[in-house]
């Protein structure tokens, strides 16, 4: 199950559109986005991402929907590498939805997108 989900998270990369997947409980999601801002609270790092087009976003009811290009706040998951989320780094990112929690996105894998890659940041 890791390799396919190791394999998912690369795989986007060669596709512009974002996917989700249901590996557990919780939704992920994989996109493409542009840090536009990175705080703290505590010792909580969230991130402002303006993302590209999510083609299944996990809505509070389950269903899923296209999502278009916007800005979003996400909290950032330990273990994420923090010199990854600085402003105006161009990132891929994989991120949970969880309608259960105060602040239900959270971003738990990313890395800088690779060069070449153009972000599509309007419909």
């Amino acid at each position: 199950m890791r390799l396919f989900e190791s394999i998912r998270f690369f795989a986007w990369f060669l596709n512009p559109l974002a996917v989700v997947t249901q590996a557990s409980t919780v939704p992920r999601c994989y996109a493409h986005g542009l840090v536009k801002h990175v705080s703290t609270e505590g010792s909580q790092l969230h991130v402002i991402v303006h993302h590209e087009r999510i083609e299944e976003f996990p809505e509070r009811d389950g269903t899923l929907h296209e999502l278009g290009p916007l800005t979003m706040v996400f909290r950032v998951a330990k273990g994420v590498g923090r010199e990854v989320m600085r402003e105006g780094a161009r990132i891929a990112f994989a991120f949970e939805v969880d309608w259960s929690r105060e602040s239900p996105l959270t971003i738990v894998r990313a890395e800088p997108l690779a060069e070449g890659i153009a972000l599509k940041l309007s419909c």
